[in-house]
């Protein structure tokens, strides 16, 4: 799993209103291209994996390690839609 630049400079003024949150990736269901996951605050539990992606500590439970692997958080802002995404990786942009 890998987070954008766009998504780290989204993510920091977040994190920084929420002392003591960490970003969490969600289990939302499958969808026609596979596992949907998302993203909220939250605090360590005993089942999770915390990681430190780009500079950005992350959360997920265990269970979703296999779902994790090749995806990418990023922030997209084109005008017509703004927000956060986590798809498959396609490109090399990330850190």
């Amino acid at each position: 799993m890998k987070i954008t630049d766009a998504a780290k400079t989204a993510l920091e003024p977040i994190l920084a209103q929420n002392p003591g949150k960490l970003l969490r990736v969600v289990f939302e269901g499958f969808g026609w291209g596979g596992p949907r996951l998302g993203l909220a605050l939250d605090e360590p539990g005993e089942n999770d994996n915390k990681m430190t992606l780009n500079g950005i500590e992350l959360l997920a439970e265990k269970s979703l390690n296999s779902f994790l692997d090749g995806q990418v958080i990023d922030f997209v802002n084109s005008g017509m839609r703004e927000g956060f995404v986590i798809s498959p990786e396609f490109g090399s942009s990330c850190s």
